[in-house]
């Protein structure tokens, strides 16, 4: 899929522009091609459109020598930005990842936090907005990360031609196989074994759209690559063992075989086989204030999606296990913090039905 496809893809299918809409566009440096394509058809639309873009080294300079209080500080002309425009793509970045190792967790958090008051005025005021993830796919991160980069590049590609109504269509009957059920059991081969229970808010199925179509409600919000669906775990659950055995790419380096064990629903213990750190020096100033909770369940559905990058939620069979913020899916875990691990591999039973068997999806 060449770019002036997936700017078609987004406009036309995704977005559904037209003359009463105004489109902004983040992009990157090194994202400007794709970005300038979705500009042209947004406009062939009879859109408006407003365009800006960020470069690694403005924005590693401010999170490395601005003071902590003006990465704290919402942006102003975001926030002007975000009050003019009827729809957004953001397309990630940046192109080199190694630069993060060396930026301190407590700038982490002030940026983090600047972002969250910049938009957290609009949370009840949604837009049709799309986050395309293939900024991502660069030759410095995969060599960062040890990704074939060739292999990563044409999977992103091909998970965006996945047909969106095979996608809504499985999420449709795994939502009809979860409906009512309380219970989950989780394992892997690796050494997985886990309980926990639904919280009892209906699963969302997410396939690029985020406009209402048969069978799915509007998200307003997507990526793209995309396919998968997501249910809001009970806060306060989860008992047992997670062991991860595929690396965990994280801030410009990767965590190896990370374990959390969860007793009476809270994360007690962490361990990792390497970078430990890089999991606890966020986590562990959030975990009295429910980054130690469960947050959510997500099963992939993307046939086209290959493991073993950063998509892996969205792999066909492949299960995650997130902790931390679910109120964006009806939960009650209000927390700043979201952290995921997944499985190509597990087994996902809900009250004691199997939905999926080693990675396959049982319909």
């Amino acid at each position: 899929m060449d770019l002036e496809r997936v700017a078609s893809r987004v406009v036309t299918d995704i977005l559904q522009l037209s003359g009463e809409d105004i489109l902004q566009v983040e992009t990157w440096e090194h994202t400007m091609p794709l970005a300038k394509e979705i500009v042209k058809e947004a406009r062939r639309a009879g859109a408006d459109t407003t365009l800006s873009v960020e470069a690694d080294d403005i924005w590693f300079d401010a999170l490395k020598h601005l003071p902590e209080s003006w990465l704290r500080e919402p942006s102003l002309i975001k926030q002007s930005i975000r009050r003019t425009v009827t729809a957004s793509v953001y397309i990630t970045g940046p192109a080199n990842p190694a630069a993060m190792r060396d930026i301190a967790a407590d700038r982490w958090r002030a940026n983090t936090a600047g972002a969250d008051a910049t938009y957290e005025p609009f949370e009840d005021e949604p837009i049709p907005s799309v986050t395309i993830t293939l900024g991502s796919v660069t030759e410095d991160r995969a060599k960062t990360y040890g990704f074939d980069y060739d292999r990563w590049y044409r999977s992103v590609l091909e998970s965006m031609t996945a047909d969106t109504t095979r996608l809504r269509e499985s999420g449709v009957a795994l939502t009809k196989r979860m409906a009512g059920a309380k219970d989950g059991r989780l394992t892997t081969p690796g050494g997985t074994e886990f309980t926990f229970q639904l919280h009892g808010a209906d699963p969302i199925i997410f396939t690029g759209e985020v406009r209402p179509v048969a069978g799915k409600k509007a998200t307003f919000f997507s990526s793209l690559p995309s396919g998968c669906l997501s249910v809001a775990l009970r806060q306060g659950s989860g008992e047992g063992r997670i062991v991860t055995t595929q690396d965990i790419p994280l801030a410009g380096d990767f965590i190896r075989g990370l374990t959390w064990d969860f007793t009476d629903g809270r994360i007690e213990k962490v361990d990792a086989k390497k970078n430990l750190d890089l999991f606890t020096r966020l986590w562990k100033d959030k975990r009295d204030r429910g980054a130690a909770q469960l947050g959510y369940l997500t099963v992939g559905l993307n046939p086209r999606t290959a493991f073993g990058f950063l998509e892996n939620e969205i792999v066909e069979g492949a299960v995650t296990i997130a902790i931390g913020e679910n109120e964006w899916l009806g939960g009650t875990n209000e927390c700043d913090y979201i952290f995921p691990v997944s499985f190509e591999d597990a087994t996902l039973s809900i009250d004691d039905n199997v939905i999926v068997d080693k990675g396959r999806i049982l319909l």
